[in-house]
């Protein structure tokens, strides 16, 4: 059924679940040993495991799904959630203990109460519950295990597993949003402080908008929501208020001294442009990236008329339009103190210190007008503090400070009349002073802005949305022609579109609110994205009722990316559902094979240097001195060698499937899974020259990766079914040494030099987790010592692999970020800024070469990680190699695989 645009809708929930599917899977966060279940745990739920779905709430049924993808919890041994019964203590317990990840490893050796003794199915959990504070007993020995958990229960626990104490609560919390409920008086003394909490910060609401319901027993679906609210919120929940202790006029004033006037020249020495900036760290200044944008040479000028060269850019997004530059020789300046957008109330008063209308620091006041938030480029959400402090464009990039004496802002833009003024979060950059910080100056390296900007072009995650920008605007000013721009010929019915566009544009409803807009696929040539948007007022009655969810496919073709197919979906009115997708007429099945016969014709041929494989590899390893590449079989259960210089290949056949492979000596070892539903495996020991069986011995869980020690062990991590055990083997007897409980998916390398330390990623939690254990003779003594989380939002969801430099000084992950790993540590250094799909030292060039989408393969110095060449293969890069001066890649195209060459010192 279509409106009168001629758009017609697909029903929303699917499209609903198409996102959760696409955006869930990249952010699973634990997979530990139990479930939300009654008695003995199961085995863990995977996607679509909960059969009894349909049973719940409308509301609770995101946060379900998510958290049985999370492993948080799972249905019972028939699949079924039940949403609407009561949860117990005890299963609440096993949720926090997952989700807060405590220890469960070392529970005591006396049980500390009778209802929970060592035998018990949750006594781990209830104990390292315990010992973390989170709760306490219904009565001295008895902890209540099946004791039905109320409402403010569920408040008090999460609040306690934040660690802020009675008085905090009491004293701060308790009125805000208590005293307005009716029933406030049901809420015990011990609650109250903790059920405001809750509500202020989101985590539960009421039973009604007058009620919270304290004694009503909490369901699992409840449960289930406060979970995801807690998980997913964390960064927004803090502890406590700020506090606002304010500062004098003349203190406030004295913080010009870190405020500096930054100028701008062209390659020729010519003056273009000027604007103040302001001091985040010793040689380091904050300001917008369009005051330094485009230039060859940069000074800054401080409060005392000192003047110093600038070295370079440090950090930028133009998007955000935020930049951080250095020095050449060290300042002196004091760094501003940051502040949060969160610390931000209406009419609160601020002060912006700049270069107003080119007057050295010119101090203003005014107020916080209003945030507000926009999709913008690549970043996608900019969050703006509107103020009535004064700007000009000289003052851009000066700070928006708060009567603490906090930055609060960078002083951005403004309308065209000049009197309502935009100051940028400074939340959007915190993460990259505090990244800085860990450095010593002369150790951070400026960016090279020609070949930075190379890399900034229309395949950007910011080009794709700017296009989409574009798509939008032409639809809302109902310019057909450039609507029609972003649409290729080859799409049928290339005229209808165009015919309902144009009765569409006379249409009054034309205005177009985006809300939501998120690149779901990205590569150089290919992109898909999701768009959630308000046909018409957002704020009018029926906003909910227009919100309209859309997905959309492109290509490039001719260096600009063109739209191939459309799919729209929104409930309509009084629930009317609106089922069929396109423009103009145009089926879902017309736009994709619109799509996908254009992508076949942009494909080019294989180029002349790629090896054709006839199989399809699953992992691959190389030969550490010989021209040979060993993968597993993506379709067949077998192991081959495949020397790339003479395309002579050898195989060995398995009546397992093989998986993990590891090279040891003139040993190959290969992990076997043993089938769908099997929690263990194998591993095989194979001739690495003949490829003749050695060994084969079964082990006690399902081998992930297998990490043969210099020693003459063995050591396995799990995969994602059965027990979560990091075990050992003796090489000699092949009997297991030892175990250790480890996060499921949890990738492991040996140090290059140090024997004794293999280093872990998990594939689960979010951020990944890095930790170094220490082992001997096959033996695991003790937890990690040194355990650590990467610190860029990119490694919150990816960067499980990871890969050591030669020498063992560092290792880096998948998501770009480096690692200090000389003495068997694991601290964070820099981040590449790019994240990559496989990466290769190359000890004789003083390079560490990575693999991006589309075939791209970017050149970074080492030591010292600066960005230099880039390379271009035609296919999808899966794995990089190098031999003989050669850098090589195993690459897919048209879903058939190849080893393509990228000749170096081109």
């Amino acid at each position: 059924m279509k409106n009168s645009r001629g758009f017609v809708y697909r029903k929303r929930e699917d499209m609903k679940k198409d996102a959760m599917k696409n955006g869930i899977q990249k952010m699973l966060i634990l997979a530990l040993v139990a479930g939300l279940t009654l008695g003995n745990l199961s085995v863990f739920a995977e996607e679509g495991s909960i059969k009894d779905l349909d049973k719940s709430s409308d509301y609770a049924r995101p946060a379900i799904v998510e958290l049985a993808n999370r492993h948080i919890i799972n249905g019972d041994n028939k699949g079924n959630f039940n949403p609407a019964q009561n949860i117990t203590r005890g299963q609440m317990i096993i949720i926090l203990t997952k989700v807060l990840e405590l220890d469960v490893s070392r529970p005591p050796a006396v049980a500390t109460f009778k209802d929970v003794p060592k035998s018990h199915w949750a006594f781990a959990y209830v104990e390292a519950a315990y010992k973390a504070g989170i709760v306490s007993g219904v009565a001295k020995d008895r902890f209540g295990i099946n004791v039905l958990c109320s409402r403010e229960q569920l408040a008090v626990m999460f609040v306690r597993a934040l660690k802020i104490s009675d008085k905090d609560l009491n004293s701060i919390y308790g009125a805000q949003k208590v005293n307005a409920l009716t029933d406030k008086s049901k809420i015990s003394s011990w609650a109250k402080g903790s059920v405001d909490f809750a509500l202020v910060k989101g985590l539960m609401t009421g039973t009604s908008s007058k009620t919270f319901g304290p004694k009503d027993y909490a369901k699992r679906e409840q449960a289930a929501v406060v979970t995801y609210n807690f998980m997913n919120n964390k960064d927004n929940i803090t502890a406590l208020p700020p506090k606002n202790l304010a500062l004098d006029a003349k203190t406030i004033a004295a913080l010009q001294n870190s405020v500096v006037k930054i100028k701008n020249y062209d390659k020729a020495g010519s003056f273009m442009k000027e604007g103040s900036g302001f001091a985040v760290g010793r040689g380091l200044f904050l300001t917008s990236y369009h005051v330094v944008e485009g230039g060859s040479k940069h000074t800054i000028t401080d409060n005392a008329g000192k003047t110093y060269a600038v070295q370079g850019i440090v950090k930028y997004d133009p998007d955000l339009d935020l930049a951080i530059i250095k020095t050449k020789e060290l300042t002196v300046l004091t760094a501003l103190k940051l502040g949060s957008k969160t610390n931000v109330s209406k009419a609160a008063p601020v002060i912006s210190i700049g270069y107003l209308q080119g007057s050295k620091n010119t101090v203003s006041s005014g107020i916080v007008s209003a945030q507000r938030r926009f999709e913008y480029g690549k970043s996608g959400t900019m969050s703006l503090i509107q103020t009535t402090a004064d700007m000009s464009e000289t003052s851009k990039g000066s700070p928006l400070i708060d009567m603490t004496g906090s930055v609060i802002g960078i002083m951005a833009s403004s309308n065209e009349d000049g009197n309502i003024r935009f100051a940028a979060a400074i939340d959007h950059v915190k993460a990259w002073v505090q990244e800085l910080q860990t450095k010593s100056f002369t150790s951070i390296s400026v960016l090279d802005m020609s070949k930075s900007n190379a890399g900034y072009e229309d395949f950007s995650e910011a080009g794709i949305k700017a296009f989409m920008y574009k798509m939008f605007r032409a639809r809302e000013t109902g310019t057909v022609t450039a609507y029609m721009s972003t649409i290729h010929p080859l799409m049928p019915a290339y005229r209808d579109i165009q015919l309902e566009l144009q009765k569409a544009s006379s249409h009054d409803d034309k205005d177009y609110s985006i809300l939501e807009m998120n690149v779901t696929k990205r590569s150089h040539t290919e992109a898909e994205v999701e768009v959630v948007y308000v046909l018409g007022n957002p704020s009018g009655h029926n906003s909910y009722d227009e919100r309209v969810y859309g997905r959309y496919m492109l290509l490039k073709r001719d260096g600009q990316w063109k739209l191939y197919f459309i799919a729209e979906s929104k409930k309509g009115f009084e629930n009317e559902v609106r089922y069929d997708v396109g423009i103009g007429g145009i089926s879902k099945e017309e736009s994709l094979w619109a799509y996908e016969q254009e992508k076949r014709e942009l494909q080019t041929a294989v180029p002349a240097n790629a090896i054709a494989l006839d199989f399809k590899p699953r992992v691959t390893i190389v030969h550490p001195v010989k021209p040979i590449i060993y993968a597993s079989d993506m379709e067949a259960k077998k192991v081959y060698a495949y020397n790339v210089d003479t395309g002579q290949r050898t195989e060995v056949e398995f009546q397992l499937t093989p998986e993990s492979l590891a090279f040891a000596g003139s040993e190959i070892y290969v992990g076997l899974l043993k089938g769908s539903g099997s929690e263990t495996g194998a591993i095989a020991i194979i001739d690495s020259e003949t490829l003749q069986i050695k060994e084969q011995f079964d082990i006690g869980i399902v081998p992930l990766d297998i990490v043969p020690g210099r020693d003459g062990y063995i050591y396995v991590t799990p995969g994602s079914s059965g027990s979560g055990a990091f075990k050992s083997y003796s090489r000699s007897t092949l009997k297991e040494i030892d175990s250790y409980y480890i996060s499921r998916d949890s990738y492991a390398e040996l140090h290059p030099v140090m024997d004794n330390k293999i280093y872990t990623t998990d594939n689960v939690a979010s951020p990944r987790r890095i930790a170094v254990y220490e082992v001997s003779q096959g033996k695991f003594l003790g937890y990690p010592a040194n355990s650590v989380v990467p610190t860029t939002l990119a490694d919150n969801n990816r960067g499980s692999r990871f890969m050591f430099s030669p020498e063992g000084d560092y290792y880096i992950t998948t998501a770009g970020s480096i690692f200090a790993s000389k003495n068997g540590t694991a601290n964070y250094v820099n981040n590449l800024g790019r994240a990559f799909v496989d990466a290769v030292f190359v000890k004789e060039a003083n390079s560490l070469f990575t693999g991006i989408q589309g075939g791209y393969i970017y050149q970074y110095s080492y030591p010292g990680f600066d960005v230099g060449d880039t390379y271009k293969v035609q296919g999808e890069i899966q794995k990089l190699y190098y031999h003989s001066g050669k850098l090589m890649a195993l690459t897919k195209i048209n879903d058939k695989f190849y080893i393509e060459t990228a000749e170096m010192n081109k």
